[in-house]
């Protein structure tokens, strides 16, 4: 199993916690072999004043995965 373009937009706090989830998930997903993160800005701006999201993984966003 592929996931084509996975990402994740918000503040520091939200994309951590997402992060976070998504490898607690993946454990029980065996069959997923191949993930792919679409990690840029989107460049179109966004209906309904939602601007331009920013997928990009910034500084911290994975350090706490695995962590206790």
């Amino acid at each position: 199993m592929t996931i084509a373009e996975l990402g994740v937009a918000g503040d520091a706090v939200y994309r951590r916690t997402w992060f976070t989830q998504v490898a607690a998930a993946s454990s029980s997903f065996p069959l997923l072999r191949i993930v792919v993160y679409f990690n840029a800005e989107d460049p179109d701006r966004w209906p309904d004043g939602l601007g331009n999201p920013d997928w990009r993984i910034g500084p911290g966003d994975l350090e706490q995965i695995g962590k206790k």
